[in-house]
């Protein structure tokens, strides 16, 4: 037997319009990171039907995706939007009702996170804030450590349909450019960032000789103070690359770490490069390198540093 209501007023009147304001709000959201919500297993929410309180109810998006409510029995909600879902009930209660009118409320969503994990400074869950980017959960996450390949991250994110998609991405290239290169996120995504297996070699008069990271834009002045900074016996203004020229044999590139340190103008590094300090007093490259770099290059380095000078491979 259908129960006629007659038409909202007063009090009734404010909590529908409360309850459309709220709606409008969680539609507006989905727009903003470029898609509607939609339902899936494990999400809450209540059902106001204004005119018939005797059918309010809390929900649950069960695992296989069903709800469950008076009068209408099983609903699929799971990939249905707000709006879509609050279509399906009321046309379902309109079998029983006269002109129901029902509101739907999520209070509380199975995973509004992304992750962030690989090489930053805490690996772990970002709570999905409206138009957050993927710099701004690397951020987040304590930023990028020296050895990341920053170049070189992905996103995965699981799609609608189950099936998962990879969006690689290059945070260094989004520092330069801005958020216009950025990449929006969605609910559940997960960045990766990896290690970079490439490293440079700093040698000569630093307090720690060694392998150094090839990290983003890493440049010689950084790489000499990764390596502890120079000793009292350098010759700072002497310091120079070695890099692989290919056919052309090894380029030496004269580096002044005295005036970068001063603000002048700093190198960038490229793979294998080895960056070299110099003792004060010795004034040719060519002789820098032979007193020192056949000395003080490791013999088990990667073949990625080993350069062919006069006839001869170095190391």
């Amino acid at each position: 037997m259908n129960r006629w209501v007659l038409p909202l007023a007063g009090p009734c009147r404010r909590t529908a319009y409360i309850l459309a304001v709220a709606l409008a709000g969680l539609c507006c959201l989905g727009q903003e990171q470029n898609t509607p919500y939609r339902f899936k297993p494990g999400d809450e929410f209540q059902v106001r039907v204004l005119n018939v309180p005797d059918l309010n109810a809390a929900v649950r998006v069960l695992p296989d995706g069903t709800i469950s409510l008076v009068l209408l029995g099983e609903i699929k909600a799971a990939g249905l939007t707000v709006p879509e879902l609050r279509t399906l009930i009321t046309e379902g209660y309109s079998k029983h009702y006269r002109n129901p009118r029902v509101g739907v409320i999520v209070t509380a969503l199975a995973d509004l996170n992304v992750y962030v994990s690989g090489q930053v400074g805490k690996a772990g869950k970002i709570a999905l804030t409206p138009n957050l980017t993927a710099m701004q959960a690397v951020a987040e996450a304590g930023g990028l450590l020296k050895n990341a390949k920053a170049d070189d991250a992905v996103i995965f994110r699981r799609l609608e349909n189950g099936e998962s998609q990879t969006i690689r991405i290059d945070l260094n290239r989004i520092t330069e450019e801005g958020q216009k290169s950025d990449v929006l996120l969605q609910a559940s995504d997960v960045i990766f960032v990896p290690k970079s297996e490439i490293d440079v070699y700093v040698t000569g008069e630093v307090i720690r000789p060694g392998l150094v990271p090839l990290a983003g834009q890493l440049t010689a002045m950084s790489a000499i103070a990764h390596a502890g900074g120079v000793t009292p016996r350098a010759n700072p203004k002497k310091a120079f690359i070695l890099r692989d020229g290919g056919d052309e044999g090894v380029r030496v590139i004269p580096f002044n770490f005295a005036a970068a340190v001063r603000g002048g103008s700093d190198a960038k590094l490229k793979p294998f490069d080895v960056v070299f300090v110099p003792e004060s007093g010795i004034a040719k490259v060519n002789k820098a390198i032979e007193q020192y770099v056949r000395q003080l290059l490791p013999v088990d380095l990667s073949a990625g540093f080993s350069y062919i000078l006069g006839g001869s491979v170095l190391p």
